[in-house]
């Protein structure tokens, strides 16, 4: 499951559909190793399109996509614009994200798609259909830092304050933390 999410961009809990052998289906999960090499270095964007010809020649893989109409929190600019430096390193198309502690990242040469797919891992739930996407506009990488620790919510002994399904209420800590990048989230129907 992981190598077909990675390379056709789905992020972990995005909705879609598998038919196929047992293997595919979670509950029958068979693992396989893939030995695959490149002749040199190759960007990840070619690597990705590289792993979805090998998922279909090795695995007789088919994919359909189609559009919906769903629930999305977009990320989209606030009202005094971005807060965010240009970066120099532009060369890897995903950048590098280092966690410094706790909910604490430091973003080098990311864009705009890097950052919404790693919200979209953080905020959604398995089975809530509410995908994060970028609106924002922004081209190119950027380095940046975002702290989501000073804004989750604690009790007074100390634990996380959950909600009621009993998880943290990541969506409303990246809400919170978001403006200090000059981006908020805005919750609408968008194309996904």
């Amino acid at each position: 499951g992981y190598c077909i999410r990675w390379a056709y961009g789905l992020g972990p809990y995005q909705t879609y559909l598998t038919v196929g052998p047992d293997w595919i289906d979670p509950v029958h999960a068979e693992f396989y190793d893939i030995v695959a090499k490149t002749d040199g270095p190759v960007a990840v964007g070619r690597l990705r399109l590289m792993l979805q010809t090998l998922l279909a020649d090795r695995f007789k893989l088919v994919l359909h996509r189609e559009k919906r109409v769903l629930p999305v929190l977009a990320v989209v600019t606030g009202k005094d614009g971005p807060k965010l430096r240009k970066s120099a390193n532009e060369g890897d198309e995903e950048g590098q994200v280092k966690s410094r502690g706790i909910n604490v990242f430091d973003f080098e040469g990311v864009s705009m798609a890097r950052l919404v797919d790693l919200l979209d891992g953080m905020t959604r739930l398995p089975n809530e259909p509410h995908p994060v996407v970028d609106e924002t506009g922004l081209q190119g990488a950027f380095d940046f830092t975002l702290d989501l620790q000073k804004y989750r919510e604690f009790d007074s002994s100390g634990a996380p304050v959950l909600d009621e399904r009993g998880h943290v209420d990541m969506e409303s800590v990246v809400r919170r933390a978001l403006p200090d990048l000059g981006l908020r989230l805005e919750s609408k129907r968008a194309p996904v």
